[in-house]
């Protein structure tokens, strides 16, 4: 979530919470990810498993937390608490960069095909996943 009218009206003082807030979960998140990413190194084979998980889980968690956050839904959370979680958090634990890099090492190693399939297929289930997210989370709180 980048700079919305609120925050783009605030005076550079004014903005410390959200700096602040994007820090912090950039740090929780990527030390999340890290730490998932180790324990998931040892799968082997070619595909790059902890870059799809997490990025399949940010891609939900995303997803479910802006259901959740959108007008209508149940939490009404401040522009620090958003940016925390969707831009710090969700920014900080998925692997987009990471991504990158394994696609271009799987291009360089495997070729075109294995590097479009690996591309393609992650892009499409990372949208799928974050749509999912956001139905569930939006089904569950309609529910109440």
């Amino acid at each position: 979530m980048s700079d919305t009218p609120v925050m783009q009206a605030a005076s550079r003082r004014d903005r410390w919470p959200g700096y602040l807030a994007v820090a912090v979960g950039s740090g929780l998140g990527g030390t999340l990810r890290w730490s998932l990413s180790g324990l998931l190194a040892d799968q082997g084979g070619d595909m790059p498993w902890a870059t799809v998980i997490v990025n399949l889980s940010g891609s939900f968690l995303v997803g479910a937390y802006a259901s959740l956050v959108s007008p209508g839904g149940p939490w009404a959370h401040s522009v620090p608490t958003r940016l925390f979680f969707m831009t710090g958090f969700c920014g900080g634990f998925t692997t987009f960069s990471m991504f990158g890099l394994e696609t271009l090492g799987a291009l360089q190693v495997s070729g075109w095909r294995w590097a479009g399939a690996y591309a393609l297929g992650s892009a499409l289930a990372w949208l799928g996943a974050a749509w999912a997210g956001f139905a569930l989370a939006r089904r569950a709180y309609q529910g109440r």
